[in-house]
């Protein structure tokens, strides 16, 4: 798996040199009588460290109404392999997708007890609601909130009421990869 990001960046940049993690790119710019040479070292993290951190991520969010810090783990994980600009965003951004697809198992048990609750009167009533802006400004706020898991409330429901999954994945990544950032970059 290691092998991946170096033949993606062996791809982009053919002149660039491998040192196990370390990928020194050096790229030569012309002008007319100048010629400059820029060099970037990237310290990437390893794509297995990016599937656990995946893995935690999702698996701690998909236990309804309840998840360890996942965004401490993710931390802790960035900390081993050190800590750069690319390897904090994919970082964040792993985090974060693992995080909102992760409320799919939420939804998916809404759908699953949708029967005996779909006449209710909350569910009539967010099915409603669903059509407006403030429904989906509060699910993206709720998936910010660190300590609480409200938005497990608002999938689980969604699932009952059928609402459309996707858009409500989007908004919910969206939150989760600003929540990731935040924690994560103050962890």
């Amino acid at each position: 798996y290691d092998i991946l990001p170096s033949i993606l960046i062996a791809t982009i940049f053919p002149e660039a040199l491998f040192n196990g993690n370390e990928i020194l790119i050096t790229t030569y710019f012309s002008s007319q009588h100048l010629k400059v040479m820029l060099r970037l070292v990237l310290i990437m993290i390893p794509i297995q460290a990016l599937i656990v951190i995946f893995v935690i991520s999702f698996v701690t969010n998909a236990t309804p109404f309840f998840g360890a810090p996942y965004t401490l783990i993710t931390a802790s994980i960035l900390l081993r392999y050190g800590v750069n600009p690319l390897s904090l965003f994919l970082a964040i951004l792993v985090s974060g997708l693992g995080a909102s697809l992760s409320k799919i198992v939420m939804y998916g048990l809404g759908i699953a007890i949708r029967k005996p609750l779909k006449n209710n009167r909350n569910i009539q009533f967010l099915q409603r609601i669903s059509k407006s802006l403030g429904f989906y400004l509060t699910l993206f706020i709720l998936s910010i909130f660190p300590f609480l898991p409200l938005d497990d409330y608002i999938f689980l429901a969604a699932g009952i009421a059928k609402l459309n999954v996707i858009r409500l994945i989007l908004i919910s990544m969206a939150g989760k990869i600003l929540k990731s950032g935040i924690e994560i970059s103050i962890e």
